[in-house]
């Protein structure tokens, strides 16, 4: 069984190790690891008996069995010893010595270090030897300071945080895998001491990194900012300059593997660097194999060593060691080869979507590229005609190569992303080769810049011209909704099954319809079809507090398919809600167009997101408490109004928006008979009550005890089942009296962790607990979701 392709074989054994490891119970770990220990004893016994031994079986057993005690090391090894992660310190301040590993610095002039960290102290006492590291976030970074220096401040760690919506990335486990255990926020004004030291690899500090800073000096010389920042990108990986919206133009266009460096890129430095050689007639079996291993490692420590170049250099050191060693080059056994040592060296990669995507795609290219035998067209005639028919192969190479890597990745970037991008089979036919070609030069360029500056700055003429090429490219492309689809958490079952029915065809093609492919075909028919009925809606809605941070925003999704936005989370710099929180949730629940956006007042934490919501998706109304259409103060908030001719309601006290006989909201503030000039906005805001047959929920905003006295006076029905408690648990809001008449089951506090205004009110919490509500916290649980069917109401948090 392990003797065809035995290498790619043995990867997803250790894979299958690493996964049992890390979803099982410890106990169960311990039972199971015990359980594949025996039986594999028992197997290798079995070789002395007569009669043929179940080697495979055995192997089987044992390369599970590594992947589990490895994981189980690794795990081990971490929590071992003076390790920040054992510290219990997070949101304490502290002081901390430790020297830098990386340094980024982005396109708005700020800085983000990676630091492993030597010591700390706190309340007075310093630690001993620590070990870990930390990410600091700086706006003002000395040029000078990088790797291996030292750096001494003092400042407040915090945790990563888990997933906070469903859609968004784990942030807690992206960084853990990196092996960075915290945030260290440093205050405005601490003193912030930088110091040469001699920690870290001497040859990245005194060779590499010298090294790096000159070959981006000399671009420096010859590019403006706009192609230089995608140069860097490109050739040495470096992209924290660029423009965040250039980044999206790539993400959305599908291109965003040219801006990593990665296999691309390392293939491009490979090819460029074997043809030289080859030219300049260096034997291709001797001495080629060893100056290309050489190269490929010196391109690693050049682009930082980062996971993605790591991965691809790895797989091609591999292919010219078997090159010199004269062994079979099977590109699958590479590739599962490479896999195992990335996963011998940290487990955690496995789960980490750059790695998936990365394997997966090549996985993808070298399937198809094996199938694409029968489809290359015979190269005769005369020399144009075979000039002609060798350009028309290298095109359809490409474009195989294109749909292996995105049939490989699909799965995974609807799992991870919740998309899917078709346009990127037809832009990588243009966007590689002149991804390419860019490389090409500007290895040129910066072997030609130290001592011929005219031919350099020459060739740098021609990069920018080529790199604005891609950019209107991608812009072109990214702006087309055609060219990707956005898939729900639901809906991904059906791309499962979309890609089985696709391959399970051409196997059907291939060999001519044999019984057992029929049959996997049929499976598909049914599992597609089993798929598409669980997307029918039940008759349910479905009301989500999504975390924003300090801010407010609810999405209510009705059994009839309407879908209400109450409040778009806050703006501010280099953050919007909208962007970071409300469109991520909206690609995962499958929300392409909204009925309605309420915009309880207008406080920048409760409107601030709208502006990016309404870039993406369509929305029949926006609904306000006060008219803003001649206030300057909202001026990009107006224009995307304008610019999508969406139509502007203001909602009075008595209003109702009513879908059914049994499902609507009531507006029951402002009132036009309470005074609202002399009082602060938060009063103004929209206070909503949806009711679904016996579940209602009562929406508050910023509403403070002015407006709770006047709504507790009247003779309105305030009694709700859940409540968005006012202005995030302030002290001035939910007071006995009003949350008597409400009577809630359920509150939910919509604030920021660590925020700067003491919300929730401890005595806020208190009258919510004396009122008998749970309490739920955006800041400790997340996305707060309830399910109704209008009689029973279930909590998901």
């Amino acid at each position: 069984m392990l003797n065809n392709k035995p290498g790619f074989r043995a990867a997803v054994l250790f894979s299958a190790g690493i996964i049992l490891f890390r979803y099982c119970h410890p106990g169960n770990i311990f039972i199971l690891s015990a359980s594949l220990s025996i039986a594999a004893f028992v197997i290798f016994l079995s070789f002395f008996r007569k009669g043929k031994p179940p080697r495979d079986l055995l192997m089987i057993l044992l390369i599970v069995l590594a992947g589990i005690m490895r994981s189980a090391y690794l795990e081990k090894e971490l929590v071992s010893g003076e390790h920040i992660r054992d510290l219990n310190l997070i949101g304490k301040y502290v002081r901390i010595e430790g020297w830098i590993e990386d340094k980024k610095i982005y396109s708005d002039g700020n800085t983000i270090l990676t630091v492993n960290l030597l010591s700390l102290i706190v309340d007075g006492q310093k630690t001993g030897e620590l070990r870990g590291k930390l990410r600091i976030f700086l706006r003002d970074c000395p040029a000078g300071a990088g790797y291996g220096d030292i750096i001494r401040s003092g400042g407040i760690l915090t945790d990563f945080r888990g997933r906070r919506n469903p859609g968004e990335a784990d942030l807690r486990e992206y960084y853990y895998n990196q092996g960075i255990y915290a945030d260290f926020r440093i205050p405005d004004g601490m003193p912030v001491e930088f110091m040469e030291s001699s920690h870290g690899n001497p040859i990245l500090r005194e060779v590499i990194e010298p090294v790096r800073f000159y070959l981006i000096g000399l671009l420096d010389q010859n590019h403006d900012d706009h192609e230089l920042e995608l140069l860097k990108a490109i050739l040495l990986g470096e992209r924290s300059g660029l423009d965040r919206e250039i980044i999206q133009d790539f993400k959305d266009a599908g291109t965003m593997h040219i801006l990593a460096v990665s296999g691309l890129h390392v293939g491009f430095v490979v090819l460029i660097f074997q043809e030289i050689f080859l030219f300049a007639g260096i034997p291709k079996m001797r001495i080629l194999p060893v100056i290309m291993i050489v190269i490929i490692i010196l391109y690693i420590l050049l682009t930082g060593a980062r996971p993605p170049v790591m991965r691809a250099g790895l797989f091609f050191i591999l292919y010219y060691i078997s090159v010199l060693t004269q062994k079979r080059r099977d590109r699958l056994n590479l590739l599962g080869s490479t896999a195992i040592i990335l996963l011998l060296i940290n487990p955690k990669d496995l789960f980490n979507p750059g790695f998936q995507l990365s394997f997966a795609a090549v996985f993808g290219i070298l399937i198809v590229m094996n199938e694409m035998d029968g489809y290359v067209t015979e190269i005769n005639g005369g020399r144009i005609r075979r000039l002609i028919l060798l350009q028309y192969n290298r095109v359809k190479t490409l474009f195989f190569m294109s749909v292996g890597a995105i049939a490989g990745t699909s799965i995974l970037t609807a799992f991870h992303f919740n998309r899917i991008v078709f346009g990127a089979v037809l832009l990588n036919l243009i966007a590689i080769p002149l991804s390419g070609i860019i490389v090409f030069l500007g290895i040129f360029e910066l072997m030609l810049g130290s001592f011929w500056d005219l031919a350099a700055h020459f060739i740098a003429i021609i990069i920018d011209i080529l790199i604005e090429a891609l950019f209107v490219f991608n812009r072109l492309f990214s702006e087309f909704k055609w060219t990707g689809l956005y898939i729900s958490h639901k809906e991904i079952i059906l791309v499962v099954s979309g890609v089985i029915l696709v391959l399970s065809s051409l196997i059907l093609l291939k060999y001519r319809f044999r019984f057992r492919y029929c049959i996997i075909l049929l499976l598909t028919i049914i599992i597609s079809f089993t798929g598409w009925m669980f997307q029918k809606s039940e008759e349910v809605a479905e009301i989500t507090f999504l975390d924003v941070g300090q801010g407010d925003s609810a999405i209510i999704i009705l059994p009839d398919g309407t879908k209400w936005l109450i409040d778009v989370g806050g703006e501010f710099e280099n953050y919007n809600a909208g962007e970071r929180h409300i469109l991520p949730f909206f690609r995962w629940s499958g929300i392409r167009r909204l009925d309605g956006v309420f915009i309880s007042h207008l406080n920048s934490d409760h409107y601030g997101g709208l502006t990016e919501v309404l870039k993406v998706v369509n929305c029949d109304t926006v609904y306000l408490g006060s008219d803003f259409m001649n206030n300057k103060d909202y001026g990009g908030l107006k224009d995307i109004l304008k610019e999508k001719n969406i139509p502007v309601r203001k909602l009075n006290a008595g209003d109702v928006i009513q879908r059914n006989a049994t499902i609507g909201i009531k507006v029951l503030s402002p009132d036009p008979l309470l005074s609202l000039k002399n009082l602060p906005i938060n009063e103004t805001s929209l206070v909503l009550r949806l009711h679904y047959g016996r579940i209602s929920f009562l929406f508050t905003g910023d509403i403070g005890s002015v407006t709770e006295e006047y709504l507790s006076a009247k003779d309105v029905l305030l009694r709700s089942t859940v409540l968005k408690t006012a202005h995030h648990g302030s002290g001035g809001s939910s007071s006995s009296e009003f949350l008597e008449k409400v009577c809630p089951d359920f509150a939910v506090i919509n604030v920021g962790r660590f925020n700067n205004f003491g919300h929730p009110s401890p005595e806020t919490v208190q009258r919510l607990i004396n009122a008998g509500a749970e309490i739920l916290r955006t800041d400790i649980h997340g996305a707060i979701s309830f399910i109704t069917d209008g009689e029973k109401i279930k909590l998901v948090k």
